[in-house]
């Protein structure tokens, strides 16, 4: 493959990823009706990301001033690939987290991070090309290596703790939620660990190379506007900074026994709505759509009901679902809606545990039954 159809390709991501920023920056606007915090954490996002897409692009253009027999030099690409390399990892993880844990990106954090890269990076390239000690080049590739490890343990710790304030927020099962975020970050991981030996690719693999990670950032550009749309919903369990369920008090007999029965009656009737189909709601708001408070809620279900608040609306939906599925034409996925489960994996995983069946088959033994 010639030199001339490598810069092609070359150019022509680094034109994509330019507009992607640009796209970001000055035309994707972020609403300025929500919470003061979670506006300034989104356009913090906005920025890393532009930059990331910017940074990806300079390689792109270099490459055009550069001889074109070097364009597929690996002893000269190499380098720079590297630097850019650990930028993106940088960058990416930084941004991946601000959406599931903003409060971790702070200014001195991430300048701490960009300013011990850019440090290394730079004193690459000088011993690289000022004093010519090819030999760096393995020290850099195994100090980018180590790079990709400590933030993917670092993501790791803070996906998991994301996970655990949003299900401490909604008492629901959301790992669904999250599961874009996990797929960017392994999708960017593998990226990564291509672009380390990227330079020594054929130009026919590294054009396919470029191809998908030019491909990748257009699809993560399409979720960040997905995730700027709903990042209320991720932003109100951070902003309650919910690690841990809120543990019952003890409440005075007297008192907890009025309220008791005050919330008894709210239940029933918030069940006869059939509330407990709305899914996104947190635990907060639908205590107090009952007339009480959180703390009282969970007290009142760990001392006057057999289950937890979670387990009883989950019994709740299967319940609904077992008579929607008996009884409507609907489809499957439709009813597991309908039920208020927003995945329809968790819907067949805890029809399932519930019933002994999955939907499908508990659908065709009714119908079996009733036509006999």
């Amino acid at each position: 493959m010639s030199a001339a159809l490598y810069t092609d390709f070359t150019f022509a991501s680094s034109v994509v990823l330019t507009a992607l920023g640009c796209v970001l920056l000055g035309i994707v606007r972020i609403p300025s009706d929500r919470d003061p915090a979670a506006v300034g954490k989104l356009r913090t996002a906005r920025r890393i990301f532009a930059l990331s897409c910017f940074l990806l692009a300079v390689p792109g253009y270099v490459e055009l001033c550069l001889p074109a027999d070097s364009m597929t030099d690996p002893a000269l690409i190499a380098p720079f690939t590297l630097a850019a390399a650990a930028f993106q990892s940088l960058l990416f993880t930084a941004l991946l987290i601000t959406f599931i844990h903003p409060a971790w990106s702070t200014r001195r954090r991430i300048g701490r991070h960009l300013a011990l890269v850019t440090a290394a990076a730079a004193l690459y390239l000088v011993l690289r090309f000022a004093f010519r000690l090819e030999w760096t080049t393995g020290i850099a590739l195994a100090a980018y290596l180590c790079q990709l490890v400590c933030y993917t343990l670092l993501f790791r710790r803070q996906y998991a703790a994301a996970l655990r304030r949003l299900e401490a927020c909604y008492d629901e099962d959301l790992h669904y939620r999250l599961r874009w975020v996990r797929f960017g970050f392994c999708a960017a991981l593998a990226i990564g660990l291509l672009a380390s030996v990227s330079a020594w690719l054929t130009p026919a693999a590294y054009n396919l190379f470029t191809v998908v990670y030019t491909a990748f950032y257009v699809w993560f550009v399409v979720r960040f506007f997905n995730y700027a749309a709903d990042a209320g919903f991720y932003l109100k369990a951070e902003a309650e900074t919910i690690s841990e369920p809120i543990p019952a008090p003890e409440f005075p007999a007297p008192e907890a026994a009025e309220r008791a029965e005050r919330l008894r009656q709210s239940l029933e009737a918030w069940t006869a709505a059939r509330e407990f189909t709305r899914c996104d709601v947190d635990t907060r708001q639908i205590a107090a759509s009952l007339g009480t408070d959180l703390p009282f809620l969970r007290y009142y279900f760990r001392t006057c009901m057999p289950t937890d608040f979670r387990s009883w609306r989950l019994e709740l939906r299967v319940a609904y679902a077992r008579e929607l599925l008996a009884g409507s034409p609907f489809s499957i996925n439709r009813i597991s809606r309908e039920a208020g489960f927003a995945s329809s994996s968790n819907f067949y995983r805890y029809f399932r545990e519930a019933t002994g069946e999955t939907p499908a088959d508990f659908r065709r033994r009714t119908s079996e039954t009733s036509s006999k």
